[in-house]
């Protein structure tokens, strides 16, 4: 056995998050998609600051986060923006200046932004009756959840790719105004509240979708090039009756490279072409010294 108790044998059957992109299979799709909870489990036993939390932050922004969006107006408050923080620290690399930047926001700064930003989703398309919900696989416990946005949602999502370039460009700037959030973290909550169209802007799914050589550059350019590309990979998925967002897309790129363990795994190389936290807070530390 492994790390976490997943088997190797378990751990050899998920393909890379490379190899993984290139199929246009649900099937295969849909097996790594079962082996989320095994990842977040894997990672959660890692050594590393914070990481035993990943299992209850997870849960959190996979039904809590979502419920709270789903409300009229909504909003996340300054102690939401910290908790997200942590699970994106949690899920991929420790950088706690990121939580000094959450904590250090403005009284209504984080309402303000995430009110203006929530409402653009909301007007580009109301969210379905499946978005934001959380489902919990029938072979694990029942204190354990699936990622809401893996399972949620239909093929793809209203309108042009250009419409949702636009709407996504717009809510990334109102998020991206506060102090130490980049398009990585906007995008975390964005994913949140509107998984068929934002998935989270993920080390590995970068890794996987952009071609090899290319440098990663964590800009909005960059993520709306990510998002369109998983939406048109859940479309792809969804064309046999099975329903993919594009946060679930990129939920199963993480957890392939959690789990594939060919060459020492991929989460090391995502980790070598760059990372979201880091840029984050290259980017907040620009800003501080205007």
């Amino acid at each position: 056995m492994s790390e976490a108790g997943v088997s190797e044998g378990a751990r050899a059957a998920i393909p890379s998050p490379a190899q993984l992109w290139a199929s246009t299979d649900a099937a295969v799709w849909g097996s790594v998609r079962e082996s989320y909870t095994s990842a977040v489990t894997a990672v959660a036993a890692r050594k590393g600051k914070g990481k035993a939390a990943l299992p209850e932050l997870d849960r959190w922004f996979a039904t809590e986060l979502p419920a709270k969006l789903r409300g009229d107006g909504p909003e996340i408050t300054r102690e939401d923006l910290m908790k997200l923080v942590d699970w994106k620290l949690a899920r991929g690399t420790w950088r706690p200046q990121l939580q000094a930047y959450a904590r250090g926001q403005a009284v209504g700064a984080v309402e303000a932004a995430s009110r203006k930003a929530l409402a653009l989703l909301r007007d580009y398309a109301a969210p379905s009756s499946h978005e934001g919900t959380s489902a919990v696989p029938t072979a694990a416990p029942a204190s354990t959840s699936r990622p809401a946005s893996g399972v949620c949602g239909s093929a793809g999502a209203p309108g042009s790719d250009e419409h949702a370039d636009s709407i996504l460009q717009e809510a990334l700037a109102a998020l991206t105004e506060l102090k130490g959030v980049g398009p990585a973290t906007a995008s975390a909550l964005l994913s949140a509240a509107s998984p068929r169209l934002a998935p989270y802007m993920g080390d590995e799914a970068m890794a996987a979708v952009l071609p090899p050589g290319r440098k990663v550059e964590y800009t909005v350019r960059a993520y709306k090039e990510l998002a369109s590309a998983l939406r048109r990979k859940a479309e792809q998925l969804s064309s046999g009756g099975a329903r993919w967002a594009a946060a679930g897309v990129e939920q199963c790129l993480w957890v392939a490279a959690v789990l594939h363990t060919e060459g020492g795994g991929s989460h090391a190389a995502a980790g070598k072409r760059g990372t979201a936290e880091a840029d984050d807070g290259r980017k907040a530390g620009k800003r501080s010294r205007k």
